[in-house]
Order: C-alpha cells, then sequence, then structure tokens
C-alpha cells in the first residue's frame, strides 16, 4: 500500500491540470495547481509527501493540494531563490538545490535553513554511501561541511552535472570535460563531448548522455563502446 500511495502521488502530481498560470511570487500558500510547468525534480518526505521542484518555485504536494514555497524578500524563512533544480529527501530533512545554492527544509519544524559558502546553481544534490552530502554544480563538486555549514567546492573538475557511485565505492563525475573520478582521475569521450548524465543498464553498461548523443562506457575498463557509432 505504501508503494501504491507513493505511485499515485507522483502520478497526480504530474497529471493534475496543467493549464494554470505559473505562480510567480507571494508567501507559501494552498493552491490548486504547481507553480510552474517547468518541472525539475521530485522528492518524498519521511511523512509521505510529494516536493515537486520548478522553475518558480517548490511544492508540496499532500495528496490533496499543493502548498508553494517562494522566494519573498523580507520574509523570514523564504527559500533562497525560485529556481529550485534539485531535491534529496534524507530523514527528516529535504534539501533543495536553487539557482542561488542549498537550501534544507525540516520537515519536523516546518524551517528553511541555509547553507554557507560560495552559492552557484545546485544542479543535483546526493547522498553518497558515507553519508557526505555532494552537490553537482557549475563550480565543480561540492561538498557539504556538516560541522561548519557550509559546501566547498572542488573546482578542478569543472562544471559537474552529475554525481554518483559505483559498485566498489567509488564516485564518478558528470563533467564538461568528459566522465571523471574524485581521485581526478579523467575519460576523455568521443569528439570532445560533454558528459550530462548517466544510466547503467542490466550488463553493468554506462549509456552516458552526452550534448551531442549517446555513448556507452565501460567503467571496468575506461573504454567506450562502438567509439565509431551506433550513436
Amino acid at each position: 500500500m505504501r508503494f501504491l500511495r507513493k505511485y499515485l502521488l507522483l502520478l497526480l502530481a504530474c497529471l493534475l491540470p496543467l493549464a494554470a498560470p505559473a505562480q510567480t511570487g507571494g508567501d507559501a500558500g494552498a493552491a490548486g495547481n504547481l507553480s510552474h510547468l517547468g518541472v525539475r525534480a521530485f522528492a518524498q518526505d519521511s511523512l509521505g509527501n510529494m516536493w515537486i521542484a520548478t522553475l518558480a518555485g517548490l511544492d508540496r504536494y499532500n495528496g490533496y493540494e499543493y502548498e508553494h514555497f517562494v522566494h519573498v524578500p523580507g520574509d523570514e524563512n523564504p527559500i533562497r531563490n525560485d529556481f529550485v533544480f534539485s531535491l534529496l529527501a534524507d530523514g527528516d530533512l529535504i534539501w533543495i538545490g536553487t539557482a542561488y545554492g542549498v537550501d534544507r527544509y525540516n520537515v519536523r519544524s516546518g524551517r528553511i535553513s541555509r547553507t554557507s559558502g560560495a552559492q552557484p546553481p545546485a544542479y543535483q544534490i546526493y547522498k553518497d554511501r558515507s553519508g557526505r552530502i555532494r552537490i553537482a554544480s557549475v563550480y565543480g563538486l561540492g561538498t557539504l561541511d556538516k560541522e561548519r555549514d557550509t559546501v566547498n567546492y572542488n573546482t578542478s573538475f569543472g562544471a559537474v552535472n552529475q554525481v554518483w557511485e559505483d559498485s566498489y565505492n567509488r564516485l564518478w563525475l558528470a563533467t564538461d570535460y568528459g566522465l571523471a573520478m574524485e581521485d581526478g582521475t579523467l575519460f576523455a569521450l568521443k569528439d570532445n563531448r560533454k558528459a550530462r548524465c548517466c544510466y547503467e543498464d542490466a550488463q553493468g553498461q554506462w549509456w552516458i548522455g552526452t550534448d551531442s548523443g549517446v555513448i556507452l562506457f565501460d567503467p571496468r575498463t575506461g573504454n567506450s563502446l562502438y567509439p565509431d557509432g551506433p550513436f
């Protein structure tokens, strides 16, 4: 039943009426539609609510109605920016990646807090197997320092578009220079393509989405498959 409820919430979030104008300002409040039709990410919190990242604010859907969270200058508890790119559910926290850095929402207290340090667009927020919060951003790979509540960026990778771990607990990055490992090892792609995203199939091959099509990659050998095609 829990899986079915989760599925229905996600389905309803996608299929509820889409004809309403975008909500671009105002305090958090109930409304019947998404804040914007440009949806970037989903997360489900510990209470079962669905969170939806849009290009005009953050929406929470409880199965019946939406609540909108937008940036309001002077508000004591706003999100940092209305361009919301990424989300991560982490216990009672929802990490929120915006165009101006990372916020977090505590589902128990209802409070939004901000991380400090550099604040680039956060394309993805990822929790690795050791529990560290990682951020893919235009500044590079971000790592949250929990004691100082700041995000530190390794800029040597250039722009990072996605972060993930392989079966050996190695952290990989999809970057504008190709594929990279956290230790600095770089795998340039055919025609110097920029790596945007990765999907691992049942055979353990990686499908790398690039700025110019798809490349198949074998992480065990570090070689691209079918270097002359078929993509």
